[in-house]
């Protein structure tokens, strides 16, 4: 299986506005960078795809991740390829005993077929349209 994960949110963007000559706009805004990650490993064999909503990227949603991974697959020994990331070489990173780890050699995005359904998918937008969706349930959620 190949795993990534990618970064989705919302950053305020600071537009420019029109006023008068000599004089300075107000413009009130709220600085936002809010985020949510996915994580998703796909085997090449057969298409199969695992994916997460997680709210980090660190060792502890990767432990996360890797247990799905390994609990989906408890019957079949698994060779995941993944990136350098820092997380994915942490000490205290719990890999399940039916998952083995090989890293990619550094910048070779091209060799990861995640990486490459990731951009296509990003692209035309439907990731960020489901995440802009999903962030305004979890921030109605937590309002409530």
């Amino acid at each position: 299986m190949f795993q990534d994960e990618a970064r989705f949110g919302r950053i305020t963007e600071i537009k420019k506005c029109w006023a008068p000559k000599g004089m300075r706009p107000i413009g009130k805004y709220q600085i936002i960078r809010e985020y949510t990650y996915t994580y998703a490993a796909v085997s090449p064999i057969d298409g199969e795809l695992v994916s997460l909503i997680l709210p980090d990227a660190n060792h502890v949603a990767m432990n996360v991740f890797l247990e799905e991974v390994s609990r989906r697959y408890s019957d079949e020994n698994i060779l995941m390829f993944m990136d350098s990331a820092s997380w994915h070489r942490d000490n205290d990173l719990v890999v399940p005993a039916n998952i083995k780890l090989l890293f990619q050699p550094p910048y070779s995005p091209e060799l990861n077929p995640v990486e490459i359904y990731g951009k296509k998918s990003g692209k035309n937008g439907l990731i960020t349209r489901f995440l802009n969706r999903w962030m305004t349930y979890k921030i109605y959620w937590f309002t409530l």
